[in-house]
């Protein structure tokens, strides 16, 4: 473990190997079983979804409330989303819903990634480094690889890495887009009537829950 490395606590009942991982990226890593989140440092807590585990906190309403005590920490918070949380194709507006609710009315980032360990380390790793604070809300680099917020798009059927982009570089974030027309969304060059449909259909009904 490196001694001179940043602190971080990860709930006891993570998988030992990401406390492996991220002491490999040199943090100084104590298991402790926390009431609120996965892991946490300073001024940030996030909490780790994997597999389907998103979708289960939908029907188990975990999705309400694992929030709340997380902003009661006062911290900056954070939903790491590891694999495709949408297995569930059948409750595929269901989750994207929800997803966007999170953004909307919950004031959480999302950080989609692979399911794999060593993913899930290297996007705690850029949530606690935050390098370029003006981008911290919408976007974390890695290489040329964007994670964030409008990723989120890349779960709806029919919408792939070239439209993602081009909205993306119109909108910044889902709180900008959701405030746009469909008309708008078609007039962008590539996107298309068809698109701009399944786009605007997976923001606008996103659902904010009293």
């Amino acid at each position: 473990m490196c001694a001179k490395g940043p602190r971080i606590q990860v709930d006891a009942r993570e998988p030992a190997i990401l406390t492996a991982e991220l002491t490999y990226l040199g943090y100084q890593v104590e298991n402790v079983q926390l009431e609120a989140g996965d892991f946490q440092g300073k001024n940030i807590i996030g909490e780790i979804k994997r597999n389907n585990d998103f979708y289960q906190s939908i029907i188990d309403e975990r999705i309400y409330y694992q929030p709340q005590k997380m902003r009661q920490t006062g911290k900056e918070c954070y939903w790491i989303l590891a694999g495709d949380p949408t297995d569930e194709r059948r409750h595929l507006q269901l989750v994207l819903d929800h997803l966007f609710q999170l953004i909307l009315s919950q004031h959480i980032t999302l950080l989609p990634v692979p399911n794999e360990e060593a993913a899930i380390a290297y996007a705690i790793h850029t949530i606690m480094s935050k390098k370029d604070k003006r981008r911290t809300k919408n976007h974390f680099d890695r290489g040329q690889t964007h994670i964030g917020e409008l990723t989120l798009l890349q779960l709806i059927p029919g919408i792939g890495p070239a439209s993602i982009q081009t909205v993306s570089n119109r909108y910044a974030t889902i709180e900008q887009l959701v405030k746009v027309t469909q008309k708008e969304l078609a007039a962008i060059p590539t996107i298309g009537a068809k698109r701009a449909q399944l786009i605007w259909k997976a923001v606008r009904r996103t659902r904010v829950r009293p």
